[in-house]
Order: C-alpha cells, then structure tokens, then sequence
C-alpha cells in the first residue's frame, strides 16, 4: 500500500527502503516526535530498525532520524527558551533587592 502511495511522487525513492516489515509514524502537530517516539521504543525493541524518514517534506537516513530524534519538542524549546530570558531578569531584580536592604540597614 504504501508503495503504491509514492509511485510517481517525489518520494519514490523510499521504496528501497521499504522491504521487509515496515511501520509509518505520523505527526501533524510536532515535526520531530514521531522520531523521537520511535528512537524510545527502539531502545526496549531491538529488532526495531529505523530505516529512514521524511521530515517537512525532506528525506533523512537512518543517521539524520537518529539526529532529529534528540531534537526536544516544541514546547520543550520554548521553556528552555523563556528559562533563559528571565534567568538574568530574577538575577537583575536580586540584586536591586539586596541593594535596597543594605540602604535601609
């Protein structure tokens, strides 16, 4: 079926990698967790083989799903992200703090 779903598209040059069992994980909403999914479950089964992917309409080795699958989530970069604006913001008003305490000592 799913030969027959990229015959005469840009992603024909799949099929090579299609032989054997083969599974499809789908995301809509988050472009790097289905690699990531799949990496997890692939360290509790070691038969599972990541062959390739497509990510946002590029094609990746069995490599360059391994890279995406250390990507963290959105969500996961936008708090780190927030983390580290604010971090120097609470830094700043500590010390502001301390100053004012030190004045009224």
């Amino acid at each position: 079926m799913i030969k027959l779903a990229i015959a005469g598209t840009e992603y024909e040059s799949l099929e090579k990698d299609l032989e054997g069992p083969t599974a499809v994980v789908i995301s809509k909403t988050d472009a790097t967790a289905p690699a990531r999914e799949m990496a997890k479950f692939a360290k509790t089964a070691e038969q599972l083989e990541i062959k390739c992917g497509v990510v946002e309409g590029s094609y990746y080795d069995a490599k360059g799903i391994q890279a995406i699958s250390s990507i963290p989530s959105r969500e996961e970069l936008l708090s780190k992200f927030l983390g580290s604006i604010q971090s120097p913001i609470a830094n700043f008003a500590r010390v502001i703090k301390q100053i004012a305490e030190q004045k009224e000592a």
